[in-house]
């Protein structure tokens, strides 16, 4: 219960924080992600397990990627993740998450922030994909409210990269007491970590 009423109160202060700075803050209700539907057993189910096929479809994405065509590139990128990801080696899952980051990071498409956002859903505890994240939401306006509700449905209240994220947020729109806040919260978690440490000292 104390639980439950201190993430009331934070998220109180944050979304007070953003309507002074004259941020809009979305109801939870609203704009809420679309939920996936269930994964289907893939037509071809051996089919990227023949390196020749894996580098055909990469070889695809390059190409769709090459014509404008960012959605449908990323799409199969994700596909593919998700349908074989028991089967690919570590090296083609590799090849293929880098190949969508590449797109995500050099688009404007709102596809590009589904696939990385989709890319830290899978892997909550990769800074890479967290760096990948920051980059396109720092180039993005500000939606804290938004990536408030992301951090909470991954469910792992415990991770140090979106509180620093958060912080940082929070401190572009002189909003220092609460960026304050989830960089102390950060610093417990992680105190030797000399980013987390220059953000708590500087707050």
């Amino acid at each position: 219960k104390k639980s439950l009423q201190k993430m009331a109160t934070s998220k109180e202060e944050m979304k007070c924080a953003a309507l002074a700075a004259g941020l809009d803050w979305e109801s939870d209700d609203s704009e809420d992600e679309v939920p996936e539907p269930p994964l289907r057993e893939p037509p071809l189910p051996d089919l990227v397990k023949d390196e020749e096929h894996c580098n055909l479809i990469l070889d695809l994405c390059t190409t769709l990627t090459s014509l404008r065509r960012y959605s449908e590139a990323l799409e199969i990128i994700k596909l593919t993740l998700k349908v074989a990801y028991k089967t690919l080696p570590a090296e083609k899952k590799e090849n293929f998450r880098s190949l969508g980051a590449q797109i995500a990071l050099n688009i404007n498409d709102p596809s590009g922030f589904n696939f990385v956002r989709h890319l830290v859903k899978q892997h909550p505890r990769s800074i890479n994909a967290w760096n990948c994240y920051y980059r396109l939401v720092s180039r993005l306006e500000s939606r804290l409210s938004k990536h408030y509700k992301f951090w909470m449905r991954l469910g792992q209240k415990d991770l140090v990269p979106p509180r620093i994220i958060y912080g940082n947020q929070f401190t572009m729109i002189s909003q220092h007491q609460v960026a304050a806040k989830e960089y102390l919260q950060a610093y417990k978690q992680m105190p030797e970590n000399p980013l987390v440490n220059l953000c708590a000292g500087t707050a």
